[in-house]
């Protein structure tokens, strides 16, 4: 079925200006730099406004999924983390499924497989950055498979995510013990220089 016929997909909040940190605000924003490859989205570190519009269409749920629509991570992620009253700018889409058949680990496993990846960067490339449309995301085909193996790939895409973020965290250790030791050993090596 067509991502458009298992859920209702809609652009973020369109703001007219400069989006300014208000810590007495009382909604979260989810901007493209609140995104992280690794790490989702970084629901600890939003930027929080008075959002005056009674609209609640924008407002995220649990269950939603942001799309990217602008660069070379044109990913899917889960607003699981929301901590309160949150929307999304325009340069994100909300995808909230509708049809109980399917699931939203699944579905973004699925819009995040290398065979889906491939399809949306060739389509969406252009001749510039690459731009995902809201047309080209309703057309993409979300094949059904049994709740219970869209259960299993959604465990092991979890497992496979958090193995990345430990993975990118050991690296980042390792790399921060190395030079600090390099240092010590140089500025221990400098006491024994001959003077210029």
């Amino acid at each position: 079925m067509k991502l458009s016929e298992i859920a209702t997909i809609s652009t973020g909040y369109s703001f007219r200006s400069r989006i300014k940190h208000d810590p007495d605000g009382d909604t979260y924003i989810v901007q493209m730099g609140d995104v992280d490859p690794f790490y989702g989205v970084r629901f600890d570190q939003l930027t929080k406004i008075k959002f005056r519009s009674k609209d609640e269409r924008y407002l995220l749920d649990f269950n939603d999924i942001l799309m990217v629509t602008k660069g070379n991570n044109i990913h899917a992620y889960s607003a699981k983390g929301i901590r309160g009253k949150t929307i999304a700018v325009n340069s994100l889409i909300t995808i909230r499924l509708h049809q109980s058949a399917f699931r939203g680990y699944y579905v973004i496993w699925y819009l995040n497989s290398p065979k889906v990846q491939h399809y949306i960067h060739q389509v969406a490339a252009g001749t510039g950055t690459p731009n995902l449309s809201k047309k080209l995301l309703s057309d993409i085909d979300i094949p059904f498979i049994d709740q219970k193996d869209q259960k299993i790939v959604g465990a092991i895409d979890e497992i496979r995510s958090r193995e990345a973020v430990l993975l990118k965290e050991l690296q980042q250790k390792k790399d921060y013990v190395t030079r600090h030791t390099l240092q010590k050993a140089f500025d221990k090596m400098r006491k024994y220089d001959e003077p210029y």
